[in-house]
């Protein structure tokens, strides 16, 4: 017997054991010199810098390597999160030396376990100015000298078995071998009670309770139904993965709506690019696992394997389409690779076991191709998480989108982050929770009391090790998978089946609303009842979801900000925002302004910032679907208008676009005497160009001056800089397509003029 000492505060004990088992690798470091294993943290900027041999033992890169001392503890293994709170409680006391061992996630995807030994230097006041000290991966040192192969190893309190593989010394879990043998046990005596018992069926196990006589019987039906039809593409789809044991999630949403920053802040990191274009030409799949890797699947039926540091978000955003000009910063979308779908899989995600989440194109998106593979791919969905911005109302495109995505939906308002208090002479007149709270009231009004959770990608991914944090209960994450609770209770294979038999049945009921002869409506009708029996026979009767529970923010005071200065400076810039807006050049042929938009809110928006007297709480007729005009001169006009006195300019709030259709001819006639606003969110500016194509004004924009205001503006200025000089080339090149007359950009957001120029 022998022991190793000061390892978590304990001992290990070795015995001479000879079975062999399935291989867990805490470590596989060779050629290190350990002597170099050096970090040092500046304070308080909290930059860390690491020596090569660190780099070397964490298997780390220059582009993957931790640049502050916060992405440092985003390696260390859930389980051991008190120590982070133990390092900073010793930064900011009185201790000068530190020592403790944890898991370390390195390049490859394995975790490994290390010990810190580390000086804290402090100055004359006892504030902390440096942190610096050696990293070392002392279990695997240890092995290499003293373990053999088949040594059984007691580890805080669990065993592990030594092996050599390939002349490294490496670990694996004694607990989960021995879990293996009994769960292999129980298979042989199920077989075996199979082959001598045909009366003995799985049914009498209640987690498996007809699984197998399910898919078979479901698996017959379809292909029946295949054959009647001869082929039809959604139940194709839907064949292809009936024996997929997965639920499969679909997270759906048009371009730019924050699709990828959720789904990267599932995974833990960010590996999937996030910006507008994001994954535009093909659907990347995500699940939990023991490694890290990924399945690259191409479109000629090659399939590919990677695996540990040379996943990254490099090696994603080349295989997901994306082109970085060498003359240019904007990134060109177009799938050259050939890949027709990446799976990546990840330890330590926030995907629960028997999820895959799917990052789907952008919908609405300038890539043709995205769309149709989108569109390929919904009939694979078990379940819909739609993305839309808290920023930004549902658009034309995200109804005709929903309309393909089934019943099963769960909408999620993203980028919460960026919304704010809207104020006005100091005052807040509308805070952040009272607008989440009006858009979430929205979709429910728009869907049928639909299921919605506000989320912030961006807190869930900063805090993901430190879900004990306020950031992360904001984030709303755990509220989104308690909600999707009942799809993991039993058996997750057989609620997969029960959403696939039921988006079986719509699929048909569809199919037998239109127009067919007798044979195959009677055939199709019989079908269909039997997989309806089918559900009643088998399906999961837990299927049955709550409203969501979510973290209610602190309310806010709405006197914040109510002080003399305030209000001044508000004052101030109200009276820029009017100056700068009505000194463009459209303005010299008239101050008459007509405002439209595809949401009649994006209009009102831009008008409370120019009638900043008039609050927005208090604005009438704030019913999208309203088909009233609101006027605001002090003449009605010859139209239904509602009239609102305090404004000196003559406004007129046009009805959305689809409700206006009738008045094309009285638009023309105002047209010439008023100046065209069209009022657009530049969040997801792409479908908001998409439904100016749409709109019935179309065409008079190519005779008439007129501006394109973007609201939220200030959502770029958080981006990288080729996004916002991207977006005016992009709105040219739609001018120049469709043939519209150029017009004057105004990006503004609340008070704040980002830009205003001509295309």
């Amino acid at each position: 017997m022998r022991s190793l000492e000061n390892l978590k505060g304990g001992r290990f004990f070795l015995y001479n054991h000879c079975m062999k088992k399935n291989i867990l690798a805490l470590s596989d470091l060779e050629n290190i010199n350990y002597s170099q294993a050096g970090l040092r943290v500046e304070f308080p900027s909290r930059f860390i810098y690491l020596s090569g041999g660190v780099m070397r033992a964490l298997k780390l890169t220059q582009d993957t390597r931790p640049r502050t001392l916060d992405q440092w503890y985003e390696l260390c293994h859930p389980e051991d999160h008190d120590v982070i709170d133990k390092i900073e409680r010793a930064v900011s006391g009185n201790e000068t030396n530190i020592n403790f061992t944890r898991k370390l996630y390195c390049g490859d995807g394995i975790y490994r376990l290390f010990r810190l030994d580390a000086v804290i230097k402090r100055n004359l006041n006892g504030t902390a100015v440096e942190l610096s000290g050696n990293e070392t991966p002392i279990l695997q040192l240890w092995l290499n000298n003293y373990a053999d192969d088949g040594d059984l190893i007691e580890l805080g309190g669990k065993i592990y078995e030594a092996v050599n593989i390939q002349g490294v010394m490496t670990l694996r879990d004694a607990d989960l071998i021995r879990d293996a043998e009994q769960e292999n046990m129980r298979l042989r005596r199920e077989i075996q009670k199979r082959i001598f018992n045909a009366d003995i069926k799985q049914n009498n196990d209640p987690e498996n309770y007809g699984c197998e006589e399910f898919l078979n019987e479901l698996t017959r039906i379809i292909n029946t139904v295949v054959n009647i039809l001869a082929g039809n593409s959604k139940l194709k789809a839907l064949k292809r993965i009936l024996h997929d044991r997965n639920i499969i999630i679909g997270v759906a949403g048009l371009t730019g709506s924050g699709k990828s920053s959720f789904v990267n802040a599932l995974l833990g990191e960010r590996l999937i690019p996030e910006h507008i274009q994001s994954t535009d030409n093909i659907p990347i799949i995500c699940t939990n696992s023991d490694s890290r890797h990924a399945n690259i699947y191409y479109q000629d039926g090659r399939i590919n394997k990677i695996s540990g540091d040379k996943l990254n978000s490099s090696f994603v955003r080349k295989n997901c389409g994306f082109v970085q000009n060498s003359d240019s910063k904007n990134f060109n979308t177009g799938n050259k690779t050939g890949i027709a779908r990446l799976e990546l899989s990840l330890p330590g995600s926030f995907i629960p076991e028997g999820f895959k989440f799917i990052d789907t194109p952008g919908f609405a998106s300038r890539s043709e191709n995205g769309n149709v593979i989108l569109r390929n791919i919904i009939p694979e969905f078990d379940f819909v998480i739609y993305i839309t911005p808290a920023l930004a109302s549902l658009k034309g495109q995200d109804h005709r989108l929903i309309k393909k995505l089934g019943d099963r939906i769960l909408f999620l308002l993203s980028q919460t982050e960026f919304e704010h208090d809207d104020t006005e002479a100091g005052l807040i007149i509308t805070t952040k929770a009272h607008k989440i709270s009006n858009s979430i009231a929205s979709i429910k009004n728009s869907y049928d009391n639909a299921p919605v959770i506000p989320v912030s990608s961006k807190n869930a991914i900063g805090k993901f090790y430190d879900r004990k944090s306020n950031e992360w209960h904001e984030a709303n994450f755990d509220a989104v998978m308690n909600y999707l609770s009942p799809l993991r209770n039993n058996n997750i294979f057989k609620n997969a089946l029960t959403l696939r038999a039921e988006r079986a049945v719509k699929i048909i009921e569809n199919i037998l609303s239109g127009e067919l002869a007798g044979s195959v409506r009677w055939r199709l009708q019989e079908n269909m009842e039997a997989i309806k029996r089918l559900l009643t026979l088998y399906g999961a009767d837990n299927l049955i979801f709550q409203e969501p529970e979510i973290y209610n923010e602190e309310p806010q005071n709405k006197n914040a900000g109510k002080n003399l200065i305030s209000s001044l400076l508000t004052s101030m810039r109200e009276r820029e925002f009017r100056t700068s807006f009505f000194s463009m050049e459209a303005f010299k042929r008239s101050r008459k302004i007509i405002m439209l938009s595809a949401d009649k809110r994006e209009s009102i928006k831009l008008f409370t910032r120019l009638a900043h007297n008039i609050k927005l709480s208090e604005m009438p007729e704030l019913d999208p679907d309203n088909h009233d005009y609101i006027y605001s001169g002090s003449i009605e006009p010859e139209i239904n208008a509602l009239e609102i006195a305090g404004v000196r300019d003559d406004i007129l709030i046009a009805p959305p676009d689809h409700l206006i259709a009738g008045d094309i001819d009285l638009l023309h006639e105002i047209f010439y005497e008023r100046v065209p606003v069209v009022s657009v969110d530049l969040i997801r500016f792409e479908s908001g160009l998409s439904d100016l194509t749409d709109a019935p004004y179309f065409d008079e924009l190519k005779n008439f001056d007129w501006i394109l205001a973007f609201g939220n503006a200030g959502y770029f200025d958080r981006q990288p800089d080729f996004l916002i000089e991207d977006v005016p080339e992009k709105i040219k090149s739609f001018i120049n397509s469709n043939g519209l007359k150029n017009p004057e950009l105004f990006f503004f957001e609340n008070y704040k003029i980002i830009r205003a120029q001509n295309v």
